[in-house]
């Protein structure tokens, strides 16, 4: 599989917005944390030479991934939109974009309404939406499909994103549970500031560009205070962190100065650990539970395209079927697993994998099956009622998948 994600290279602010831009934006910002950059010193064909390889190796290895029969979606749908209608034609990426859910079945998201403003949202578990908007955000990040992967409101309500302002510049905000809400940007963030993830005691993590557009990670916790990271040996494109614990583990992925991506964990201490997944080209970790376990994807699958690690370091791997390029996963506390990924007609379609190895395909009964539409599943809470969107036509409307009983 050759990693073609342009989220990390196009979504650099710019003072002046061209259509161009906007263009590749379109094309490549849905898929998240695949790779920090399409560049690579190792060409397509001989990239694709080496997966194959370590397949072959892999298939009766002691960690080849078990294989399993999908199973059919199971559970009940629920689709909706956030009030204030949506353009018609839709505005990109338009109507409605759930991206995180939490214990209480509160979900964190983003909407376009039918005059072409961008609105954040909550929507509590009976349906009804609290809009707010941050003063001075012309667009929120996920408007444009760059963050959250998942974990962007915590079990008290308290949430976490970013937005545009109107040079085209990118902040953070944090909003309470009362409705307070905190902008802010490292010193560092010459460039802009993305935050990812917030955890049950409020801290968040996520990056900021810094004056040489290269990415750097960042801690802030529940006062305010900010802390710059990066593992060693970090260059190229920079540091990626994704999702943070109560625990104050953070996970995510850096490129090292030859542009190959490899994962990485820190403690609330500081302390960094790189990860690389045995036998595979590149490593991207992209969510962490409160237990500690880690998924994430590879390149050059050793075993399996996704995997597990536990808190031992011992790797479960599983694999997806007709991925082109992986976008989020979220991993909820019982250790299921949800992700989305593009096929090769770039078309996006959704999974679940559950602690016994089942393997579950997720399209929402009509998802568009046209260029970058499908279904997009970027959330699950401890009961394991998921949230995401679904494209039709370039428009983008909110879905949950409820458990069957």
């Amino acid at each position: 599989m050759t990693p073609r994600n342009l989220m990390y290279t196009t979504v650099k602010p710019r003072r002046v917005w061209k259509l161009a831009s906007v263009l590749i934006l379109v094309c490549g910002l849905r898929m998240h944390a695949q790779r920090l950059d399409p560049r690579t010193p190792l060409g397509s064909a001989a990239r694709a030479a080496s997966a194959r390889e370590l397949a072959k190796r892999a298939a009766s290895g002691p960690m080849a991934a078990a294989t399993v029969a999908l199973g059919k979606t199971a559970g009940t749908f629920i689709t909706f939109d956030a009030p204030g209608g949506c353009q018609t034609p839709a505005s990109f990426p338009g109507c409605t974009t759930p991206v995180a859910i939490n214990p209480r079945g509160e979900i964190l998201g983003y909407n376009v309404d039918a005059n072409g403003l961008a609105h954040a949202f909550l929507r509590d578990s009976s349906g009804a939406f609290t809009s707010f908007d941050v003063t001075g955000a012309v667009l929120y990040t996920n408007v444009f499909s760059v963050g959250p992967p998942g974990s962007s409101i915590n079990p008290s309500g308290e949430a976490t994103g970013g937005y545009f302002d109107a040079n085209g510049l990118e902040h953070g905000f944090v909003r309470d549970s009362r409705g307070a809400i905190t902008t802010f940007d490292p010193p560092g963030a010459v460039n802009g500031t993305v935050p990812l993830s917030i955890n049950a005691v409020g801290e968040v993590t996520g990056y900021y560009f810094d004056a040489n557009f290269l990415f750097r990670g960042f801690f802030r916790d529940a006062k305010g205070n900010m802390t710059d990271f990066d593992p060693p040996g970090f260059g190229c494109f920079g540091t990626g962190p994704n999702a943070i614990n109560a625990a104050g583990i953070i996970v995510g992925s850096y490129t090292d100065s030859a542009c190959n991506s490899h994962g990485f964990v820190r403690e609330r201490n500081g302390a960094i650990t790189v990860i690389d997944v045995p036998n595979s080209l590149e490593t991207f970790l992209i969510t962490v539970n409160e237990g500690g376990q880690i998924a994430g994807n590879v390149v050059g699958a050793s075993g399996g395209n996704g995997f597990i690690r536990d808190t031992n370091g011992v790797f479960t791997f599983f694999n997806v079927p007709d991925v082109r390029d992986f976008g989020p996963m979220n991993l909820n506390a019982p250790g299921v697993v949800v992700g989305s990924y593009l096929d090769d007609n770039l078309v996006s379609h959704s999974f679940l994998r559950t602690p016994d190895g089942t393997l579950t395909i997720i399209d929402v009964p009509g998802a568009g099956t046209g260029f970058l539409d499908g279904t997009y599943a970027s959330s699950i809470n401890a009961a394991g009622v998921i949230t995401g969107d679904y494209s039709v036509a370039g428009a983008n409307h909110g879905f949950l998948l409820l458990p069957q009983q």
